[in-house]
C-alpha cells in the first residue's frame, strides 16, 4: 500500500512539474495598468494600407486571441488593422491577477491599447468579451469609434438561470471539479495548469451582470447607442436571442443584426460577420434591425 502510495505521490509532483513549464512568454504583450505588474499579450495582422483604422477584438472566456484566426485576415481584407488581446487570465497574458472582472478586462484593454499607440478603434467583443467591451466604451468612450457586441452576454436575467447567486454557486463548484480535482490526478500536463483551467471561471465568477442594465443605460444616455451594432445568432444556445433584443431595445438608436447561427460566429461564419461589421462600420447599413 506504501509503495502505491510513495509512487502515486511522485507522478503527481513530476505532473506539477511537467505542467509548470509549459507556459511560453509572448512574442508581443505590454505591462498594463492594473495595480499588480499584469503582463497582457496580443496578436496583431497588419492591414495593407499604412494609417488603417485599428479594429480590436475581444475573445469570449473561456477563449484566447486564437479564437479569431479565422476571423481577423477577413477584416486585413478589408482594410482594418486587426489587434486581439488575451484578456487577463486567459492565453499567454498573466494568468493570475487580483480582478478578473468584465470591467478590469476593459480597463486593461485600455491601457494596452494606450501603449501601444492606438487612440481610436472599432471595438468587437464576442460573448463574455462583450462584457469588456461594454465597460470600455463606458470608462473611455472617446477610445471606441464604434462598439459591436456579437454573441454578447446581457442583462442578469438572461444568464443561464437568471439568477445571480444561482450562477456565482455555479462557479463554485466549478472550482472544485475543473480546477481542484485534476490536481489530485498524475495527468503530466495534458489538463493544463490550476490556473489556465480555471481563468474563465474567475472571470465569470468576479463579474456581476447585475450592474449590464443599469451600465446599458449609461451608454445609451451617453450616445454610444448610436455607434453600437448588436449581432446575434438567433440559434445561440449560450446567450438568448431575447438577450441581443433587450439590449437593442436599451441602446437608443443602435442596429440589431440576427444571423441565421449560433453563438460560434468567428469560427463557423466568420466570412458574414466581417461583412456585417465591416458594412456597419462604414456606415452602409441603411435598417436598424435585419436577420441575415
Amino acid at each position: 500500500m506504501w509503495i502505491v502510495i510513495i509512487v502515486y505521490l511522485a507522478a503527481l509532483a513530476a505532473s506539477h512539474v511537467l505542467s509548470g513549464s509549459r507556459h511560453v512568454s509572448p512574442a508581443r504583450s505590454v505591462r498594463v495598468a492594473n495595480g499588480d505588474g499584469a503582463t497582457m499579450a496580443y496578436s496583431e495582422w497588419a492591414a495593407p494600407v499604412a494609417d488603417a483604422p485599428v479594429m480590436v477584438l475581444l475573445h469570449g472566456s473561456p477563449g484566447e486571441s486564437g479564437n479569431f484566426a479565422k476571423l481577423a485576415p477577413l477584416l486585413t481584407a478589408r482594410g482594418y488593422r486587426v489587434i486581439a488581446p488575451d484578456l487577463l487570465g486567459f492565453g499567454k497574458s498573466t494568468l493570475r491577477v487580483a480582478d478578473h472582472s468584465i470591467r478590469a478586462q476593459g480597463r486593461a484593454v485600455a491601457s494596452l491599447l494606450e501603449q501601444i499607440g492606438v487612440n481610436k478603434a472599432h471595438v468587437v467583443g464576442w460573448s463574455n468579451g462583450g462584457g469588456a467591451a461594454m465597460w470600455l466604451a463606458h470608462d473611455q468612450p472617446e477610445r471606441v469609434a464604434s462598439l459591436t457586441l456579437m454573441g454578447s452576454i446581457g442583462e442578469q436575467r438572461f444568464e443561464g438561470s437568471g439568477n445571480y447567486y444561482v450562477e456565482h454557486v455555479k462557479y463554485r463548484v466549478g472550482f472544485v471539479l475543473i480546477g481542484g480535482v485534476p490536481e489530485l490526478l498524475p495527468h503530466f500536463g495534458a489538463l493544463g495548469r490550476f490556473d489556465e483551467r480555471v481563468g474563465w471561471l474567475r472571470n465569470f465568477a468576479q463579474s456581476d451582470q447585475r450592474e449590464i442594465a443599469g451600465l446599458l443605460d449609461e451608454l445609451s444616455q451617453r450616445g454610444v447607442g448610436e455607434r453600437t451594432l448588436v449581432l446575434h445568432g438567433a440559434g445561440d444556445v449560450l446567450v438568448r436571442a431575447e438577450s441581443a433584443e433587450a439590449m437593442h431595445a436599451k441602446l437608443a438608436g443602435s442596429t440589431l443584426v440576427m444571423l441565421d447561427a449560433n453563438h460560434f460566429l468567428p469560427f463557423q461564419q466568420a466570412e458574414t460577420t466581417a461583412d456585417v461589421v465591416d458594412r456597419f462600420v462604414r456606415g452602409e447599413m441603411t435598417e436598424q434591425v435585419t436577420r441575415e
